[in-house]
């Protein structure tokens, strides 16, 4: 086996461990999803009879709130890099016949808005 077969079996075996991992990923993260949302319901109910007990509703509440912005920053942070590898990434891994990550770069803003933003000032 020549180099060139040596370095084409690798990128190959890369390719669909990258794909299955990112499947799997997905999955992890839509019962994260589930298990959160189930662990936030049964906070809530707890926090609403110890507060209704103790009389001390703003501790809860923000407790409640902070619990709320955590979960928003985490899932949405999450969601972002999913949507950055499924839109970008995978795509260019499934297709064999592009050689350039040309328009799936990552790092490459997308110059139509850039464009309709100057046309829009001038």
């Amino acid at each position: 086996m020549d180099e060139n077969e040596k370095i084409v079996k690798k990128y190959k075996l890369l390719r669909h461990k990258i794909i299955i991992h990112y499947h799997r990923g997905c999955k992890y993260l839509n019962i994260a999803k589930v298990i959160t949302a189930i662990a936030f319901l049964i906070f809530t109910a707890v926090g609403i009879s110890v507060s209704h007990r103790t009389g001390n509703l703003m501790t809860w509440l923000l407790w409640w709130v902070i619990v709320i912005i955590l979960d928003c920053v985490v899932f949405i942070i999450t969601d972002y890099c999913k949507y950055l590898m499924k839109t970008k990434v995978i795509p260019y891994l499934e297709n064999d016949d592009l050689l350039d990550f040309g328009e799936y770069d990552l790092f490459i803003e997308n110059d139509e808005d850039e464009d309709e933003e100057e046309e829009e000032e001038q």
